[in-house]
């Protein structure tokens, strides 16, 4: 082959070269340019607080706008600041907005999966819509990340006694589990799960934990009545 031919080849290859890469660099700033406009569309108002005069009133409404602006523009510089995203989905969560809300909280998850706010949010958000699975999914990442609350507890308790009431064993093991790991704030999962056993119709067992918790509130009138109830069914 001439050196003629071989400069041809040569300098076909390269335009062929020029171009792809060309066509490449293209591509990714388009990308880029999108998920920019994509950002600014996330960290613009989509809310319309006008929607919401006739059920809030003017000066709690007032409030929640004030709130959600300043969230707005502080994301507006930094779409990623998490104290401006829980602030935003908080106000979401208050206008019952809650599928806007969880977008915001699953990214918050992502950008901080050790962070037990975004999936007490997103346990809350999900329990709002009656999705119960995705929201035992999301207060068990709650108290992975946060053990020793026992509100957290508590919400996954009540998912457990009125919705995803059908494998037994894995809700006797989160309560056994949780009142260990509870400690000394164990008392009020420790009632949920007596009202628990009652409803399983074992009232023998229940009436052992209204008794233990009464043992450390023993002037709580309900509580009283609760283990005399008992006491007198199962005599």
């Amino acid at each position: 082959m001439s050196k003629k031919s071989l400069l041809k080849i040569a300098t076909a290859v390269l335009v062929i070269s020029i171009i792809f890469f060309t066509g490449y660099y293209l591509k990714q700033n388009i990308q880029r340019n999108r998920n920019n406009q994509k950002q600014i569309l996330q960290t613009s108002s989509d809310i319309d607080f006008a929607d919401f005069a006739e059920s809030i009133p003017e000066n709690i409404l007032d409030k929640q706008k004030e709130k959600y602006n300043n969230a707005i523009e502080k994301l507006k510089e930094d779409p990623n600041d998490f104290e401006a995203n829980m602030q935003k989905a908080s106000v979401l969560y208050f206008l019952n907005e809650y599928e806007k809300a969880i977008i915001v909280y699953q990214k918050l998850a992502k950008l901080r999966p050790k962070s037990y706010l975004p999936f007490k949010g997103l346990g809350d958000c999900y329990s709002q819509i009656k999705d119960y699975a995705e929201a035992e999914k999301a207060y068990l990442k709650t108290i992975e990340n946060n053990p020793y609350q026992s509100t957290y507890y508590i919400s996954l308790a009540e998912i457990y006694r009125y919705h995803l009431k059908d494998n037994r064993e894995k809700i006797e093991e989160f309560y056994q589990k949780g009142i260990k790991k509870l400690g000394s704030n164990r008392f009020n999962l420790i009632q949920a799960y007596a009202s628990q056993l009652e409803e399983w119709g074992e009232d023998k067992k229940a009436l052992e934990q209204w008794k233990l918790v009464l043992e450390n509130f023993p002037d709580n009138e309900p509580i009283k009545e609760k283990v005399k109830e008992l006491e007198k069914k199962l005599q």
